[in-house]
């Protein structure tokens, strides 16, 4: 989805997309120095709410990160709605059946 803004708006926002990610990877590189034991930043860049969704949860399953869920989200917000109930249910239920990908267990779906 494209946003509409004037020129300066849009420089703006180049700005703070390069800005972040400069200062993620100095964190990532940073962390491979060993003095601290995660060897990379925790937290994910995303550039909307469906890639943030998509990356906490695949904090907890890593299997999920890139599975689709991302474009699923955006396709059942726009059938319903920007943070209608109805995605969070369809979504939870599409995972608990493993259309985004296999859980070793059916609990780990699920959950």
């Amino acid at each position: 989805m494209a946003i509409i803004a004037s020129k300066q708006i849009h420089n703006y926002f180049d700005i703070l997309k390069n800005k972040t990610i400069e200062i993620h990877n100095l964190a990532n590189n940073a962390k491979t120095t060993g003095i601290d034991p995660q060897l990379k930043s925790d937290i994910p860049l995303a550039a909307s709410v469906a890639e943030r969704v998509e990356a906490i949860m695949g904090s907890i399953s890593p299997n999920l990160i890139n599975s689709g869920v991302t474009k699923r989200i955006s396709e059942l917000e726009q059938k319903y709605g920007s943070g209608d109930w109805r995605v969070a249910l369809i979504l939870a239920n599409e995972i608990a059946e493993e259309k985004f990908c296999k859980f070793e267990e059916q609990i780990d779906a699920i959950n």
